[in-house]
């Protein structure tokens, strides 16, 4: 505190796509059409390796769910999980 003012002072500054790819996390993918996961993979090789883990979760028939984890890590963003969500077969992207 400088009398009424906060000062900071930072060592590193990083976009949030960095910092959120840096910490790993999850996303969990539903999939209406079997072509998405062309898609997916082209995404998911596009922004290369992380710490991230990816769950593909395809339509099979009213209630009936099966998750497959995605084996390695990937870089998790905002931005991918967006882009996720534009991709045709995609019904649903959320973090896990």
């Amino acid at each position: 505190m400088e009398g009424e003012a906060l000062r900071v002072t930072a060592n590193e500054v990083t976009s949030l796509d960095q910092a959120a790819s840096s910490v790993g996390g999850a996303i969990r993918i539903w999939l209406d059409r079997t072509e998405a996961v062309a898609h997916v993979r082209t995404l998911l090789q596009r922004e290369g390796g992380g710490r991230g883990r990816v769950v593909l979760i395809p339509r099979l028939g009213e209630g009936q769910d099966v998750e497959i984890a995605l084996p390695g890590g990937f870089s998790l963003s905002p931005r991918l999980a967006q882009a996720m969500k534009a991709l045709p077969g995609v019904a649903r992207v959320e973090d896990a």
